[in-house]
């Protein structure tokens, strides 16, 4: 019932707000690659609140926070400093973003793992509004306007009139590849059943030959490196600033609810439903 009703408030609202002559055959084109890059990037950062919750318990408020973080990083090295696009990339996702994560887990999670849920999201509350804290005295938004450009440039092909970019194309392609990969290495890899095992009781599966910190720390890392890719890929498409990239959590959790928080598939497929409906609304109502 609850559905259905949102579906009719829905259609009653886009009767109301719709943009007379503003549907066409190219325009919906456009609007679908641009929902299915941006819903594919929310499906990315909605991956790693998945894996930290799924293997610690706890939900991440501060994944966008993180993404940004790194979003930010990665234009210092790109576009400040002038440095290669793919050594920038292995300095963030490989080497920044994981070791960023393993140092919350070790610090921060670890210390709050049996505090009650209030107090647990409180500290990644906390954690957010540090990042951007520190973000916004590392890199001043009224110094400077700032952009960051698409992984292959403006680059990429024309399918029906509509320019495909590489970079909105690679952000499909990733979600997809890194939706499929989470799912074989949880259920089907020894490690990622031990990850998950020891959420449910630490001290059984450590009984088994599970090492529950290095699990711990995996995860963490695991999901921060997924935010930054996030964050990496979604700063082109969206004004460069804290706000937008902190607030991806919003699409992220709203994905990671439709998916149960635990169904990496469920998961992908709301982002995606998201980014379709999100570019469909801008571009018709």
């Amino acid at each position: 019932m609850a559905a259905l009703l949102g579906l009719a408030l829905g259609a009653v609202v886009a009767t109301q707000a719709w943009v007379p002559g503003s549907f066409s055959g190219p325009a919906l084109f456009a609007a679908t690659v641009s929902g299915l890059a941006v819903g594919s990037i929310f499906a990315l950062a909605a991956a790693g609140l998945v894996v930290t919750y799924v293997t610690s318990g706890i939900f991440n408020v501060a994944q966008g926070a993180i993404g940004m973080l790194m979003a930010f990083l990665y234009w210092e090295l790109r576009v400040n400093q002038g440095w290669p696009a793919p050594l920038c990339l292995f300095l963030v996702l490989g080497l920044a973003a994981p070791a960023f994560g393993m140092a919350c887990e070790v610090l921060i999670m670890r210390r709050i793992r049996n505090a009650p849920v209030v107090q647990q999201v409180m500290v990644t509350v906390g954690l957010m509004l540090a990042l951007i804290g520190i973000v916004g005295t590392l890199w001043p938004s009224a110094e400077i306007s700032r952009s960051l450009p698409h992984l292959f440039g403006t680059e990429g092909f024309h399918i029906a009139g509509t320019v495909v970019t590489w970079h909105r194309l690679t952000a499909i392609g990733l979600a997809a590849l890194v939706s499929v990969a989470l799912r074989l290495l949880l259920f089907r890899t020894r490690f990622g059943v031990a990850m998950r095992a020891c959420v449910d009781d630490r001290e059984l599966a450590a009984l088994h030959g599970a090492r529950p910190d290095v699990a711990s720390m995996a995860a963490w890392a695991l999901g921060s490196t997924l935010a930054a890719l996030a964050g990496i890929m979604l700063a082109p498409e969206i004004p460069f600033s804290v706000a937008p990239l902190t607030l991806l959590i919003i699409d992220a959790f709203a994905a990671a609810i439709l998916g149960r928080l635990h169904s990496l598939p469920l998961t992908f497929l709301g982002a995606v439903l998201l980014g379709l409906l999100n570019a469909y609304a801008i571009t018709f109502l």
